[in-house]
């Protein structure tokens, strides 16, 4: 018997990016008759789906629709919005909490916030992934020490630490050091 597996993809509002690569991958499970894995998704920005809720727009968005649609995968059209699991502490979270950056990784725009978390919240033992395994915190001033695409450091963290340190308000856009190796793999 094969080891089930559950993943969870998740954006902000559940209608275009989560929807569509959970409406892709149930296409593909599906396809290739894979049961032991078992796909959803969710939002994380309430407010945004309390309204959606209330004014009835569940469904993914049109244009995503109509996009996978002409590709075939028509499960897009089974998409109901929800939002992730209610236990997840929301007081972390300021009500109205902006980028102080945004990096480009690949084809991947990615928005850098600053979130300070209690130091309850701190604990060697409180901190999991799925893919990781004995995650540490480290000091912000040591992450900056270290040079972008350094093994075992994720693309874009080096430069989004690197430019919080710098403390200004310019929210600029970057390009990831990922992005120039790329450029230099293609051209």
């Amino acid at each position: 018997m094969k080891k089930e597996y559950k993943i969870l993809v998740v954006c902000s509002a559940n209608k275009g990016r989560s929807a569509s690569y959970h409406a892709h991958m149930k296409h593909f499970l599906k396809e290739k008759k894979i049961d032991h894995i078992k796909i959803d998704s969710a939002g994380i920005n309430f407010p945004v789906i309390e309204e959606l809720y209330k004014i009835k727009d569940l469904g993914a968005d049109p244009i995503v629709k109509d996009i996978m649609n002409k590709q075939g995968i028509y499960e897009i059209n089974e998409h109901k919005v929800k939002a992730i699991n209610q236990k997840f502490p929301l007081f972390l979270i300021p009500k109205n909490i902006k980028h102080f950056m945004t990096i480009n990784i690949a084809d991947v725009s990615v928005k850098a916030y600053h979130l300070q978390l209690p130091e309850k919240f701190l604990q060697s033992n409180q901190l999991s992934s799925f893919k990781l395994k004995n995650l540490n915190l480290i000091d912000i001033t040591d992450l900056t020490s270290l040079k972008p695409l350094q093994k075992g450091i994720r693309p874009g963290v080096v430069e989004i630490a690197q430019q919080f340190s710098l403390n200004t308000n310019l929210n600029p856009s970057i390009n990831c050091q990922l992005n120039q190796q790329l450029a230099y793999i293609f051209s």
